[in-house]
């Protein structure tokens, strides 16, 4: 935003993430903690180690009245709670960006004094890689922090990341001068440190102008770059990772579906032919799971059913439950109604249904094992368990009036035999779908009207969320003149 560093000195900063950091001045090493702007629950600075990001959030800039930058913030790679927390971070990222429009842009944020590069790291970077198809490796950004100790270059780090790329056959991704760009936020630093009455001597002064300078020219050559990008739309490229982001985004409305038919099929078998079971699903505006949910066993029909919904006056925004088991997220809230109108198909005809319709999520899941691109082996098995666990709720409370649910319950619990059966004729079979045409099963699974509404559901579920983590940033009249001739030259 300024020229000068003095200049920035002179004004209120603007401080996006909540800062804490020691800084040691003078000559008895005086050690101050500087900490800037409020606590932030998506900020977590205490735990050493810890991915400090916790959740994906936008941060958008109105540079002019043409020209909107987003840039996303992520958690980071190789926490040290382990590579089940950092599968759930990439996992989490991936997710994120699959319901993103485009991409112009893909940085990588290193330090440039790295020994090696941690499994964590390759085994994140591979996801990503499998994710984006080559036609997205162009937008593809390094970016190396805290770049002043080797002189503003990759340092050590260079060459083990040039290895790792030609180790994992990605030689087709650029790492140059051109797309490669390094800072440092001493400068920053300097500038929250000084709102905090913290003195710094002559040279360390000079130090940061001069981190400044260099910082800056990176920044302006950085967002040059970015608008020389071609977007990467992501509904034009499939790939496999990103097969299975959308077969993880589906598993809950094709299970639910699937159940529902259950649900017809048993109301036939006992002769109640004259009505029959629907479902509607409504996003929510709130992250929940199974087990922080407040769930109602209601009666429905002959039925009884477990329904979820947000605990209320509850303003957590992100699920703060344990990564295990019970963790089963709820993106809508699925409500079942007995309807006056007939089952308008047969016994046979909804059991040849059910049949042809586990069959075609068998097939999606083993292709998904086929290509190894998901540490989820099986969504829909997940789902079917939580059905299960809900039909022991239900009768662990003594209900009255069963007979149905136990119907249920024996047929949910033979679907993991019909499923193996599955699994052997496809494996006897040896079947190899290409990517289109896995695509196209799921084509043909979002024709079925149900299933079509419980993933629109979602989907507004997950825009609210990214609206709600979202950051608008307000700037100040621009009076860096590099700055402000780089972006109103964007045409």
């Amino acid at each position: 935003m300024f020229d000068t560093l003095q200049q920035a000195e002179q004004t209120e900063p603007i401080v996006l993430i909540p800062v804490s950091f020691l800084t040691t001045v003078g000559d008895q090493f005086e050690e101050f903690i500087v900490k800037f702007r409020d606590v932030d629950l998506n900020e977590n600075h205490e735990h050493e180690g810890r991915s400090v990001t916790q959740q994906c959030k936008s941060y958008v800039f109105d540079l002019n009245y043409r020209l909107r930058l987003r840039l996303i913030e992520t958690p980071g790679m190789g926490d040290t709670r382990g590579v089940d927390q950092d599968d759930k971070n990439i996992n989490h990222i991936l997710t994120y960006v699959n319901n993103l429009s485009h991409l112009n842009a893909v940085c990588l944020f290193l330090k440039p004094n790295t020994s090696k590069l941690n499994v964590f790291f390759r085994s994140c970077i591979s996801q990503l890689f499998t994710y984006l198809t080559p036609i997205g490796y162009s937008n593809i950004i390094f970016c190396f922090t805290n770049a002043r100790s080797t002189f503003y270059a990759p340092g050590d780090t260079g060459p083990l990341l040039r290895q790792m790329l030609k180790k994992e056959h990605q030689d087709n991704i650029p790492f140059a001068k051109k797309n490669t760009f390094c800072f440092d936020s001493e400068s920053f630093r300097y500038l929250a440190a000084r709102k905090c009455d913290v003195n710094f001597d002559e040279f360390q002064t000079q130090e940061c102008i001069n981190s400044w300078t260099v910082s800056v020219t990176e920044s302006v050559r950085l967002l040059n770059y970015i608008l020389t990008r071609e977007p990467y739309y992501l509904d034009e490229w499939q790939s496999t990772r990103k097969f299975a982001l959308d077969i993880s985004m589906l598993a809950q409305p094709l299970m639910e579906t699937l159940r529902l038919i259950l649900y017809n099929s048993a109301l036939r078998e006992s002769g109640l032919v004259g009505k029959k079971m629907i479902l509607n699903s409504n996003p929510v505006n709130i992250e929940i799971c199974s087990n922080c949910a407040q769930n109602n066993i209601v009666k429905v029909g002959p039925f009884w059913i477990v329904e979820y919904e947000p605990e209320k006056n509850n303003t957590v925004k992100h699920c703060q439950c344990p990564f295990d088991e019970r963790h089963f997220l709820i993106e809508s809230t699925v409500k079942h109604d007995f309807s006056l109108q007939p089952i308008d198909f047969s016994s046979d005809e909804l059991k040849t249904f059910f049949h042809d319709f586990l069959l075609k999520c068998d097939r999606l899941v083993y292709f998904i094992r086929q290509k190894e691109v998901s540490n989820q082996d099986d969504p829909f098995g997940t789902v079917i368990e939580r059905f299960l666990e809900e039909e022991k709720q239900i009768s662990d409370k003594n209900m009255s009036n069963l007979n149905m649910n136990k119907r249920i319950k024996e047929i949910l619990g033979s679907i993991k035999q019909t499923r193996q059966q599955n699994k052997q004729k496809l494996i006897k079979s040896n079947e190899k779908l290409s990517l289109k045409d896995a695509y196209k099963i799921i084509d043909q699974l979002k024709t079925i009207r149900m299933v079509n509404e419980q993933l629109e559901s979602i989907k507004t579920s997950r825009q609210w969320k990214r609206e709600a983590n979202e950051y608008r940033v307000k700037l100040p009249p621009l009076k860096n003149k590099i700055f402000f001739e780089c972006i109103n030259s964007f045409n």
